[in-house]
């Protein structure tokens, strides 16, 4: 089964992984481009980008973002915290919506969950390392020209993976077995 695996965000990721060959496919950054009003997601490239994946996906796993303000003593916000993180938010809803325009209605994935399901190190660092070890002949994915780490890429990377040997995947998996008809033809009994 092919699956999608997100790290949504203006510098997030995105993935296709193979369950039946137990490979990753691609991983690459979710597009970008700047505006007057700063860095956002190029909706148009990753609609482009993610159009031929989704004829052949079944699922798509997304890591689920927690929207609490950074604050600090006091309870104060942080000066700049507030329009990051509504920006950060609208590039997760244009994920979103070029998702569902697909017709997919993602599994949000808690990091936690996913990270403890493949017993990735701690910190973003550790997302690249556990890529690495699980996918030794793509390590070139998640690295840049110059050798900087793409932590975001390797984490949709490992979501795709962790999605599509979990629990949603069985159960979709198994409602697509149930499914199908039972008819002579269709069981190759007479």
């Amino acid at each position: 089964m092919i699956v999608l695996g997100i790290d949504p965000g203006i510098n997030g990721g995105f993935a296709v992984y193979d369950s039946a060959e137990r490979e990753l496919r691609w991983a690459q950054a979710i597009p970008t481009h700047e505006t007057s009003e700063g860095k956002c997601v190029d909706v148009a490239r990753f609609w482009e980008d993610i159009r031929d994946s989704a004829s052949w996906a079944k699922m798509v796993f997304v890591e689920k973002v927690n929207g609490r303000l950074p604050r600090g003593p006091g309870g104060k916000v942080f000066g700049s915290a507030g329009p990051a993180l509504f920006n950060f938010g609208y590039a997760v809803g244009q994920i979103h919506m070029t998702l569902a325009n697909f017709g997919f209605s993602p599994v949000l994935l808690e990091p936690q969950e996913w990270q403890a399901g493949l017993r990735v190190p701690v910190g973003k660092r550790g997302s690249v390392i556990c890529a690495d070890r699980l996918f030794p002949g793509k390590k070139q994915l998640w690295r840049g020209p110059k050798g900087g780490l793409h932590h975001d890429i390797a984490e949709a990377a490992l979501i795709a993976k962790y999605g599509a040997e979990s629990r949603w995947a069985e159960e979709y998996q198994r409602q697509q077995r149930e499914l199908r008809p039972t008819t002579p033809a269709a069981t190759g009994s007479s």
